[in-house]
């Protein structure tokens, strides 16, 4: 049914290319490690080929995507950007409390923080 829907590429019954699952796993590896940029870049890729073969709704849903990763990276706070990956862990302790603070920074963007 996600199939029919438009939810899943359903690579269970062969309706995706065992290539083009891999490089989808490969892009949500990209995202969940913070690194847009590649994944962007390729989408742009994709789009241009589709535009160029003149797919143009499978070409809009592709700019969709990348606008929609641009405006996330977009609330990403830039650290510095020569840092490319660090994980930062700050402390505080008093008599009556502790604090531990966490942010990973990926490509000069803090992408996860916890307290």
């Amino acid at each position: 049914m996600r199939f029919h829907i438009g939810r899943c590429k359903a690579p269970c019954v062969n309706n995706q290319s065992e290539e083009e699952y891999n490089k989808h796993v490969t892009q949500v590896k990209l995202l969940l490690k913070g690194n847009l940029n590649a994944v962007i870049r390729d989408l742009k890729e994709e789009m241009n080929a589709l535009a160029a073969n003149l797919e143009f709704e499978k070409a809009q849903e592709h700019k969709i995507k990348i606008d929609l990763l641009e405006r996330y990276e977009g609330k990403s706070l830039v650290v510095n950007p020569s840092i490319t990956d660090a994980e930062v862990y700050g402390f505080y302790s008093s008599p009556t409390s502790a604090f531990v603070n966490y942010f990973k920074v990926t490509n000069g963007a803090i992408i996860q923080g916890k307290q």
